[in-house]
């Protein structure tokens, strides 16, 4: 899951970036309102959770912003005002739950997967399966002891795939970050191939390859993933290198295209 936090408190955020990123999520953040509202305009977030009280603009007025520019990206609100009052005007603003500090992390952790359950109508595609450089599971290289990253990241990912209240949530293995991941060693790659296998309609490959000088860096990491490919079934093959990203793309473009026709443009 992608994720934006908007917090400006640096030791807050320091502790929720690396606790969302441990638990292996990517996360974005913004030390200040406007700054979280421009982030939040892209529309690549797949949450946004933000303070309350923050400089330049307030967090209810960034969710009061979003939703007055079609931005429905679920938000969660964290706060130390947390009267009533407060909690009432938070989720009138547009807020989708809101939660006082302090907080249990297990709690909020909870109330994320409870938000992306509540939009079943939304497709989530986690980039790069929150893994990479800079984001927690992390290693220096692909052969790096396992103490340095997540140890319970692929029960995390079976845990979503399992649950099917998430099966609009996807993934994505397009990043050479990620191939290094899942070719560390054959024992890795048969046991990412048999979770492809069982959920072959969960996964994609596109490219995350920029301004590529030919077509064989283009290909690059297509080609590296060739001892994955030939694990999968012929069904599995066909739906991750091509299929699935046909399926939702091509469904995407007919959304945003009625909706741009539904906004006269």
């Amino acid at each position: 899951m992608h994720a934006l936090l908007i917090e400006d408190d640096n030791e807050a955020a320091r502790f929720l970036v690396k606790g969302l990123r441990e638990s292996g999520h990517t996360v974005e953040h913004a030390a200040d309102g406007r700054a979280g509202l421009a982030q939040a305009e892209s529309g690549q977030f797949d949450i946004v959770i933000t303070d309350r009280m923050l400089p330049q603009l307030d967090g209810l007025g960034v969710i009061e912003a979003m939703r007055a520019r079609g931005i429905a990206t679920p938000v969660l609100v964290l706060s130390a005002l947390g009267s009533v009052d407060d909690r009432i005007k938070g989720l009138k603003a547009g807020g989708d739950d809101y939660l006082t500090k302090p907080f249990a992390f297990a709690e909020l952790l909870a109330r994320i997967e409870a938000l992306l359950r509540r939009h079943p109508n939304t497709t989530i595609i986690w980039a790069h399966m929150g893994l990479g450089r800079v984001v927690h599971p992390v290693q220096a290289s692909a052969s790096a002891p396992a103490t340095e990253r997540n140890t319970n990241h692929a029960a995390i990912v079976e845990g979503i795939l399992a649950d099917s209240t998430l099966r609009h949530v996807y993934f994505d293995i397009s990043w050479d970050e990620v191939a290094k991941y899942i070719l560390s060693s054959p024992e890795v790659t048969r046991g990412a191939a048999a979770v492809f296998n069982r959920y072959p309609d969960r996964f994609l490959f596109g490219t995350d390859v920029v301004a590529p000088k030919d077509t064989t860096q283009y290909y690059a990491v297509f080609e590296s993933y060739r001892p994955l490919w030939a694990l999968l079934t012929p069904d599995a093959s066909a739906k991750i290198r091509r299929g699935n990203y046909e399926r939702l793309f091509d469904a995407a473009r007919t959304k945003v295209r009625a909706w741009e026709k539904a906004q006269g443009w």
